[in-house]
C-alpha cells in the first residue's frame, strides 16, 4: 500500500511539473522575470510594430487628457482625491497602441490603479505606463512633505542628508502610484537673473555633483523593484541654468571647455555613478557643441 502510494504521488508530482513548464513555456519572454533583462527587453521590441514603438515616446497630460475641469483642483494639473477616471473618453485620445508617459496628474492610489489597470488591458502587448511627476524638493501631491529648497540643501554641505531626502520623496511618490520624478536640478547657477537660482544646488559643479549623486541614490535605492523607490532624472540637460539674459529657456551662450568642465561636470556623477537617466533639454550656441 505504501509503494502504490508514493508511485501516486510521484506520477502527480511528474504531471504538475509538466503542466508548470508548459505553462511557463506559454509566457512570453519578456513577461518572464526570471531572464535575463536585456533578452526580456529584445523579445518584447520585436513583437512591437512601428506605431506601438512610436507611442511609447509619447507623454500626455492625465489632466487635461484623461480627467475633466471638474475633477481637477484650481491650477489644472492635479486630481482632486475623488476623481474617477473614465475610460471611455481615454480611449477616444489613446486608442489601443499604448501610453508612454503620462504626467500633470498626482493621482490618489485609486485612481493611478484604475488608469494603469486601463492601459495594460487596453493595448495588446500590456506595456503600463510610466506616470512622472515632480518632486524637486517635496513630492507635488497634496498633503505631502515640503522639504527646504535645493540651495538651502546645498549650504549644509551634508550628503547623506539629500539622500536622505531622495528617499523620503520616492516613498511618498511611489505611494500613490508615481514611478519617475522630474530631480533633482543640476544646473550650475551662474547668473542670478535667472529665476529659477534656488531650484538648484548653487554655482560649485563640484559640491552640485556630489548632492545630485546622493539625491539620485537615496532615490533610486539599489533596486526599482519596490514599493518606496522611484526613477531620478536630473535636470535639465545641459546648461539651462545659464540662459540668454537669464530668461528662463532662452538660448545658451557658452564655448566647449565651459559646457564641458562646468555645465557637463554636475551631471557627471549621477550619472555614471548613480545610472541616472537624462533627458536632452538645451539648444547650445556654439559653433563646437
Amino acid at each position: 500500500m505504501k509503494n502504490k502510494l508514493t508511485s501516486i504521488w510521484a506520477i502527480f508530482a511528474f504531471i504538475l511539473s509538466v503542466e508548470i513548464s508548459a505553462a511557463q513555456d506559454s509566457v512570453p519572454a519578456y513577461k518572464n522575470p526570471n531572464l535575463p533583462v536585456d533578452q526580456r527587453v529584445q523579445d518584447l521590441l520585436g513583437r512591437m510594430s512601428l506605431e506601438e514603438k512610436v507611442r511609447q515616446l509619447d507623454m500626455y497630460s492625465g489632466s487635461s487628457d484623461l480627467l475633466t475641469d471638474d475633477q481637477l483642483r484650481d491650477h489644472h494639473t492635479h486630481a482632486k482625491t475623488d476623481a474617477v477616471f473614465n475610460p471611455v473618453s481615454a480611449e477616444k485620445i489613446l486608442g489601443n497602441f499604448g501610453v508612454g508617459s503620462i504626467h500633470d496628474t498626482y493621482p490618489p492610489p485609486q485612481l493611478y490603479n484604475a488608469i494603469q489597470a486601463w492601459v495594460i488591458k487596453s493595448n495588446p502587448l500590456g506595456i503600463p505606463a510610466l506616470f512622472i511627476e515632480e518632486g524637486l524638493h517635496g513630492y507635488m501631491g497634496y498633503d505631502e512633505t515640503v522639504f527646504p529648497q535645493s540651495v538651502n540643501l546645498a549650504t549644509t554641505w551634508n550628503v547623506d542628508l539629500a539622500k536622505k531626502t531622495g528617499a523620503a520623496i520616492a516613498a511618498e511618490a511611489r505611494a500613490d502610484g508615481v514611478d519617475m520624478i522630474l530631480a533633482p536640478v543640476l544646473d550650475v547657477a551662474r547668473d542670478p537673473r535667472w529665476g529659477r537660482v534656488e531650484e538648484d544646488f548653487g554655482e560649485d559643479p563640484f559640491l552640485s555633483g556630489q548632492l545630485g549623486l546622493n539625491y539620485v541614490e537615496g532615490m533610486q535605492g539599489d533596486s526599482l523593484a519596490t514599493d518606496h523607490n522611484c526613477i531620478a532624472e536630473p535636470k535639465h540637460f545641459a546648461a539651462h541654468g545659464s540662459p540668454e539674459s537669464g530668461l528662463n529657456t532662452s538660448p545658451v551662450h557658452a564655448g566647449e571647455r565651459e559646457v564641458r568642465t562646468v555645465m557637463l561636470k554636475s551631471f557627471e556623477p549621477a550619472i555614471r555613478q548613480g545610472h541616472a537617466m537624462v533627458v536632452n533639454r538645451t539648444g547650445i550656441r556654439d559653433s563646437k557643441c
